[in-house]
């Protein structure tokens, strides 16, 4: 869906095993997408969804759980389930 320049990080997740991306949309919400042992989904190649807030410039952030889209992290995904969460994330 195009996503990918929205993305502002695309490697390791932080623990040292697994994969991280996180978004970055224009209106300052965001979207870190993984898949590590222990993630929602990992032992079946999904994905685990948790909203972002930004704040400033730089690439820094909370996990935000009051944005109608969830209060919680979202387990099970598969890529075109990451990609309508991103859409509704980048319409907020």
């Amino acid at each position: 869906m195009g996503f990918e320049r929205y993305r502002v990080i695309n490697g390791a997740h932080p623990i040292g095993t697994g994969t991280q991306e996180v978004y970055r949309f224009p209106n300052g919400y965001g979207a870190s997408v993984v898949q590590f042992p222990g993630s929602y989904g990992y032992s079946h190649g999904l994905w685990e969804l948790a909203v972002l807030k930004f704040y400033g410039e730089g690439n820094d952030f909370d996990l935000c759980y009051n944005t109608g889209i969830t209060s919680d992290v979202i387990g099970y995904l598969d890529r075109e389930g990451v990609d309508s969460y991103l859409q509704k994330i980048k319409d907020l």
